[in-house]
């Protein structure tokens, strides 16, 4: 029996690549994001038809009620939905859907 051991191949340098000049100038906002989402202890899913109908409903009663300012949007609390200011920011409110009793 007879082994033959080739050569091992000659390495090709990557000339297609391009070196890193800086970071990405959103990789700061990233990064809070990313904390922000870390120490949230719940799961938050939007289901589009959901959101659709909420946001829906949301201008109805905007228009039925003569709400015109931010705070009185707040008072929102229709299909479940209430505001939750812990998860907020200076320019969104966050309403979500209270979790049903399982029963």
């Amino acid at each position: 029996m007879r082994v033959i051991i080739a050569p091992a191949k000659k390495m090709t340098v990557d000339k297609d690549s391009f070196a890193v000049e800086r970071l990405p100038p959103f990789l700061e906002r990233a990064e809070r994001l990313k904390a922000v989402l870390q120490s949230m202890s719940l799961k938050v899913v939007e289901k589009g038809t959901k959101c659709k109908m909420a946001r829906g409903q949301m201008v109805r009663w905007l228009a039925e009620n003569h709400i015109t300012g931010r705070a009185d949007i707040r008072a929102f609390d229709q299909l479940g939905r209430r505001f939750r200011p812990e998860l907020s920011t200076g320019d969104r409110d966050v309403f979500l859907k209270e979790p049903e009793d399982s029963r």
